[in-house]
């Protein structure tokens, strides 16, 4: 039972190097032969199903990559509990693509749920969930709230 470690790694190179559409076929490659083998809610398809879904994203599809991070949340939810990090992360994730859509109540809620969940998970200085605060401050500028991201980025730095 493997999914072709070779896959995965030309998947990474292709993603790094910006090369979107080769990626692509890699990743659902991935997803197809790891769906088969593990099943459609194991943990490692519901990573190769969100990698699918940020390449997705990069190719410009920010509908079908929410589609696509919205299954990976429930998933991830259902199998893994609503604070394990993995599933804080794919709610970050969705969070982004929300914000590039203009979505942006929602990206804030699930933003902030992500944050929050992250802070108690990892801890408030972990990389993670400094990238959630700079994302959900990121989409607090979008809506105009700049007192709340002002005050949000002085946490920060406070630390």
């Amino acid at each position: 039972m493997s999914v072709r470690p070779s896959w995965v790694s030309q998947w990474e190179s292709c993603f790094e190097r910006g090369s979107f559409p080769e990626a692509r076929q890699l990743q659902e490659k991935v997803l197809e032969a790891r769906t088969r083998l593990l099943g459609e809610e194991h943990p490692e398809t519901l990573l190769a199903n969100g990698n699918l879904a940020s390449t997705i994203h990069q190719q410009g599809d920010p509908s079908r990559a929410q589609t696509l991070h919205e299954q990976v949340l429930n998933g991830r939810r259902k199998v893994l509990g609503n604070d394990h990090h993995a599933t804080l992360e794919t709610r970050l994730s969705l969070a982004e693509t929300l914000k590039h859509q203009g979505e942006l109540l929602e990206a804030r809620k699930q933003g902030e749920l992500a944050y929050e969940g992250l802070k108690r998970a990892l801890g408030e200085e972990h990389l993670q969930t400094l990238q959630a605060a700079h994302n959900l401050a990121g989409t607090l500028l979008r809506m105009k709230d700049l007192p709340a991201a002002r005050s949000l980025m002085e946490r920060l730095v406070a630390g």
